[in-house]
């Protein structure tokens, strides 16, 4: 499990819990986590992609969020002039 930090938190509407981002296996999924203690809950549950930015509505019923995948190429460039 890897917090991802760089794409943002939240507070929940009634500022009762922290809305983030959880990356485990290489799928991304929005979690909040309560500050009593409880335990977190799971509020997407996507099987693949990644969650680059997230959002939650004023009211708390509605987020909005950018998915993808990311892609990495090394090109090697010989002889060049």
């Amino acid at each position: 499990m890897n917090l991802i930090p760089a794409a943002g938190f939240a507070w929940s509407p009634d500022s009762s819990a922290v809305v983030h981002l959880q990356q485990r296996g290489g799928v991304a999924n929005v979690w909040s986590q309560p500050v009593n203690g409880d335990p977190p809950k799971q509020l997407t549950n996507f099987k693949t992609d990644l969650i680059f930015r997230f959002a939650l509505s004023g009211d708390g019923t509605s987020l909005a969020l950018a998915r993808g995948t990311k892609t990495r190429d090394v090109v090697l460039i010989r002889d060049f002039q």
